[in-house]
């Protein structure tokens, strides 16, 4: 009698060891597993990567926020931003990591920037970045440009501006980067006087100068009364480009009539370029910019600059 319970107990004791030992492995098998679909999720194979979450999901010895917050991208990527809003929000409080949280609190900033709820979302999506900001790391330096973004919105533009220079600041050498904090600065500052006085006169370039860059603009408008007189012709435009690549002061200096003069300077003043650099260092520099407009019978069809 006494030899059987023996048994009994050292076979539950056996089952009880294989048991833990078989979840150690599983626990320790998740990390690649989660590895691996956050590599598919960069590669925008959302549907191998929800798969391999629900894999992750399943080797947790409980609740998974890394593998909600991999959903919720899988959700954001089929433009469901309520739902993906949610799911960040469950996993929120299983996730410790500051790096994890950047990213967590910058995906759930964007599901409330893009989902439907107007001022009230954005202003969610404002909170979002913030605390993605925070918490630093690559992530917080994306939400700090998307903060930017945010404010750009919610036409604050006053706001707007720091946010987006520091994001400038901190691009580092990330040409992407660097162009779209570069760009939301200037979509900021176009909506302000020119608050950022030059230290120097703008520079002339010589032959060993990197010149300035166009990088993102409108096309001026055609307008319905050059449409009708077929006025074509270039409209020649001189501007600082100033150090953070934004167009100051425009000075025309050969206009054309029925309103294409000032379709060019409204385009214009929206342009955004790589600065002039100067001896390695961004400089003010005047710039002419010529504006070709071409006659045609739709008054729709953008001036070509």
């Amino acid at each position: 009698m006494i030899g059987r319970m023996e048994r009994q107990r050292r076979s539950t004791a056996s089952f009880l060891l294989l048991g833990l030992v078989s979840g150690a492995l599983l626990a320790a098998e998740r990390p690649a597993v989660l590895k691996h679909a956050n590599e598919l999720l960069e590669a925008g194979k959302f549907e191998e990567a929800e798969g391999e979450l629900h894999r992750a999901e399943g080797l947790a010895a409980g609740p998974c926020g890394e593998c909600a917050l991999g959903l919720a991208t899988v959700r954001a990527s089929e433009g469901k931003w309520d739902e993906s809003a949610d799911m960040i929000q469950r996993a929120l409080p299983l996730l410790t990591e500051s790096s994890i949280l950047a990213r967590a609190y910058n995906q759930l900033g964007m599901a409330y920037a893009k989902g439907a709820g107007g001022a009230d979302h954005l202003a969610k999506a404002e909170a979002a970045m913030r605390n993605a900001v925070d918490y630093g790391g690559s992530w917080g330096q994306m939400a700090r440009r998307n903060l930017a973004q945010i404010l750009l919105l919610e036409a604050r533009w006053v706001d707007a501006v720091p946010v987006a220079r520091e994001a400038l600041e901190k691009a580092g050498g990330e040409p992407g980067d660097v162009q779209a904090a570069r760009i939301i600065l200037c979509q900021a500052r176009s909506h302000l006087p020119d608050e950022l006085p030059e230290t120097a006169s703008p520079v002339a370039l010589a032959g060993g100068d990197v010149r300035p860059q166009r990088i993102a603009g409108p096309s001026p408008q055609y307008t319905e009364e050059a449409r009708i007189a077929m006025t074509e012709g270039p409209v020649v435009v001189e501007s600082t480009i100033d150090r953070e690549g934004c167009v100051r002061s425009p000075k025309v200096l050969k206009e054309l009539p029925n309103g294409l003069t000032e379709a060019a300077l409204d385009a214009i003043r929206l342009w955004v370029f790589s600065p002039a650099v100067q001896n390695g260092k961004p400089v003010p520099a005047l710039y002419t910019l010529t504006v070709n407009f071409k006659a045609t019978k739709d008054a729709k069809i953008p001036g070509q600059p």
